[in-house]
């Protein structure tokens, strides 16, 4: 029987042994894995912190850039502040100018009219001296014809008497 126990002990051996070698196999695949989890969560800590280090400074950058935003902002309310006042000033500055130019052309419009109004008069007496002279023309032509037609028959009277004085004379 010992020679079967040795057999079976012999058996068992060459299974623990087989045993152990899947085992240290196994250790040896468990190590790997520990060892690559281990290097993961360390690469994932690094990125962790290279991430936490990037999100530090794109909050910096994104601070930097409201800070720029709000001075850009301001700038620009100053100067719309600016400009509205200019232009405020620029409109009261033209209500006062198209003030005077009203003004002024109402004046302008005013003489203008009285001028027109100067000159329609001035044309009507024109017209009336015309119409007076041309009937003192008229008046000073029949005058003028009648004194001539007048001259005319004394000349003719005095030239008859004179021929006829004339011809007495002769005889």
């Amino acid at each position: 029987d010992l020679e079967g126990l040795g057999d079976d002990c012999l058996e068992r051996e060459c299974e623990l042994s087989d045993l152990a070698e899947g085992l240290e196999g196994h250790f040896s695949r468990v190590q790997q894995w520990w060892d690559q989890a281990r290097l993961t969560v360390e690469n994932a800590q690094v990125l962790g912190r290279s991430q936490s280090d990037q999100c530090d400074q794109r909050d910096e950058v994104i601070r930097k850039l409201e800070g720029m935003l709000r001075k850009v902002q301001d700038q620009k309310d100053e100067e719309a502040a600016a400009a509205k006042g200019r232009s405020d000033k620029l409109s009261a500055e033209l209500a006062e100018v198209k003030e005077r130019l009203d003004s002024s052309l109402s004046q302008h419009h005013q003489a203008v009219s009285e001028m027109s109004e100067m000159m329609e008069a001035e044309r009507q007496a024109s017209k009336d001296r015309i119409v007076t002279l041309q009937k003192a023309s008229e008046e000073l032509e029949r005058r003028f014809g009648a004194e001539k037609a007048a001259s005319a028959a004394l000349l003719e009277k005095e030239v008859a008497n004179y021929k006829s004085l004339h011809d007495e004379a002769l005889k």
